[in-house]
């Protein structure tokens, strides 16, 4: 689903994430919970994450692959900077933008420093609204219903310029050449984790005609994507709010500790559900058969000659990227099991070869990363 396909949490940035630097006390720790408890139990923080998935139905389709592919390799470590080659200033600048995307200060000034018309537009907007809006009432608890659509369409406004920003910020950052790079590491990562987006197909070389068609196809299930997105984030705000109400009344003696409480309680929560399992479920299902179909369209858009330049592209997939894929398998599974996910019997393990060529299972599916070396 579209969660998947773009990335960007960019909701809410709460205390915890600005007092990363410090060191604090139980009590401020404990105030911290109790007001992202507050939160996330109230208008503001389901709004935000309405606002996240409406500024996602807005933006291309293109439009965060770059920066989400980016931001899973750097969880690695250095191996992704030293295989595209980046200078000091590059790996500088890309790690300003890691720091500071979440709409940080700094971030927020760079934005700031070319305003276009529009930007300025909607930044005054965005401040009006919450000025107005949130000076007496900083959770919209007495907000009406038309005040929450204004707010959300502000929020969502300036998440979309945001979001633009950043990926300008990375066309300008890396060559050409190391351009091409990611490309395909979105293709390899991209097309196992999430939605694929025309862009990442710039490796095969499309025709104009190429290009056009694939935009229409992605235009035409547009609107069902972004429905998906919407429903999973009214369940996320759900089980969030739930998570930190089961913390209410606990205190702890890190952030390390309150966050991986947090965790817990959101798996704990899941687990015990019955109805919320079954809700994530239907999502999942809904989800998986409609990117089972983009992936089929699309992949009728392909040459032979292209699907067999896709496989080879797919079969040198450095260990990086599989051990990532893998990994945030791991994680998305984690999300909805009462215990931690761990690989069954018949799993796949680094080393393993791959079960079946592709060109034996070429019609309407993707070419698979290659796992064996």
């Amino acid at each position: 689903m579209k969660t998947f396909r773009f990335f960007a949490p960019l909701c809410f940035v709460m205390l915890l994430a600005v007092a990363a630097s410090q060191e604090l006390t139980p009590e401020q720790l404990q105030q911290l919970v109790e007001r992202d408890l507050h939160y996330h139990q109230s208008p503001l923080g389901k709004l935000n994450l309405e606002a996240d998935a409406l500024a996602s139905s807005r933006s291309p389709w293109n439009g965060q692959g770059t920066w989400l592919t980016l931001m899973y390799m750097f969880r690695v470590g250095d191996a992704p900077a030293i295989e595209l080659g980046l200078t000091d200033d590059q790996k500088q600048r890309l790690s300003f933008l890691r720091k500071n995307g979440n709409f940080g200060e700094g971030f927020r000034q760079k934005m700031q420093q070319n305003p276009t018309p529009e930007y300025t537009q909607a930044l005054e907007t965005y401040k009006a609204v919450n000025l107005q809006l949130r000076e007496n009432d900083p959770f919209l608890e007495r907000a009406t219903e038309e005040q929450k659509d204004v707010y959300r369409d502000a929020q969502a406004t300036m998440i979309g310029f945001l979001t633009a920003t950043i990926q300008a910020e990375i066309q300008e950052t890396l060559t050409p050449e190391q351009m091409l790079q990611v490309r395909k590491w979105e293709m390899q990562v991209m097309s196992e984790l999430g939605v694929p987006f025309p862009g990442m197909f710039e490796p095969l070389d499309l025709t104009e005609g190429q290009k056009a068609e694939m935009n229409q196809i992605t235009d035409e299930l547009k609107a069902e994507f972004d429905q998906l997105t919407m429903e999973e984030a009214l369940l996320k705000s759900e089980r969030v709010s739930s998570a930190y109400e089961m913390l209410q009344g606990k205190t702890f003696a890190s952030r390390d500790e309150l966050q991986k409480a947090h965790w817990e309680a959101f798996r704990q929560f899941t687990a015990s559900n019955e109805e919320i399992r079954k809700r994530g479920a239907d999502l999942q299902e809904r989800g998986t058969k409609l990117v089972s179909l983009l992936q089929a369209r699309l992949m009728d858009v392909l040459t032979d000659e292209q699907l067999d330049k896709m496989q080879k592209i797919m079969n040198e997939t450095p260990a990086f990227a599989r051990a990532l894929i893998m990994q945030c398998k791991a994680e998305r599974m984690a999300q909805w099991a009462s215990q931690e996910y761990t690989p069954g019997p018949n799993s796949w393990r680094p080393g393993m070869p791959m079960p079946v060529k592709f060109k034996e299972q070429r019609q309407g599916r993707f070419p698979r990363v290659n796992q064996g070396e």
